[in-house]
């Protein structure tokens, strides 16, 4: 299967987030060693405008035959987009017909190979047209609230049954995406263009697995959790 990680020059959250040293390595490099260690990964392309990500893919032999556009790499860009141009890009310089690719996020250090082979497996064996990485989510959506410009509080999903007012035990239990692992069909992709449909399957991962680093407090508690994981 190709894999493909997405990392782009630009972060608001912390400047130069995918090259910056996290328990002694760039940030990129724990996932690029990850995707190494699977035997069901055939390629991996790195999408970048940065030139310091090209310096490190060398270092682990991972070829950049194309750099991203800037029409891609602006804060607006979609993902979807992204994608679409990789696999594109790959097919017609590689002369193969990629059905399905992984994409590995450079903000989610803490995934290891067996998560990996674990969702590819799960993608092969039922097929579907996308599989997303999740997390438990530990506070029920009932509890969720609003506030308009005064400050003043409201629900932001009402009750279906009064009598529980909002008890953790009669809550349903939901789900959030960890940012970790997504496998797509790619022709399932470009028909629906979302990363969700009717057929999405999830890969759950334990919270202690699940953090996506957006700023410098993500990258600290990350490194935390990396260190008291080793």
């Amino acid at each position: 299967m190709l894999a493909i990680i997405p990392a782009r020059k630009g972060s608001k959250g912390i400047k130069g987030k995918n090259t910056k040293i996290f328990n002694g390595k760039p940030l990129i490099s724990w996932t690029i060693e990850v995707l190494q260690k699977s035997k069901k990964i055939d390629d991996i392309i790195v999408s970048t405008d940065d030139k310091k990500v090209v310096d490190i893919c060398k270092e682990y032999n991972i070829k950049i035959p194309f750099l991203r556009p800037k029409r891609l790499s602006a804060d607006n860009s979609m993902s979807i987009d992204v994608y679409k141009y990789c696999i594109n890009q790959f097919n017609q310089k590689s002369k193969k017909q990629i059905n399905s690719f992984l994409v590995a996020l450079p903000t989610s250090p803490l995934r290891n190979v067996q998560d990996v082979n674990k969702a590819i497996k799960i993608f092969e064996d039922s097929n579907p047209d996308s599989l997303i990485s999740c997390k438990k989510n530990n506070h029920p959506h009932e509890w969720l609230l609003k506030l308009n410009k005064k400050n003043i509080i409201s629900k932001l999903f009402y009750e279906t049954n009064k009598q529980n007012n909002y008890n953790r035990q009669t809550t349903k239990l939901t789900y959030l995406p960890n940012g970790s692992i997504y496998i797509f069909n790619y022709k399932k992709l470009l028909k629906n263009n979302s990363f969700y449909s009717k057929n999405t399957l999830a890969y759950i991962m334990p919270e202690e697995r699940s953090v996506d680093i957006d700023n410098i407090n993500d990258f600290k508690y990350a490194e935390f959790l990396h260190k008291s994981l080793d």
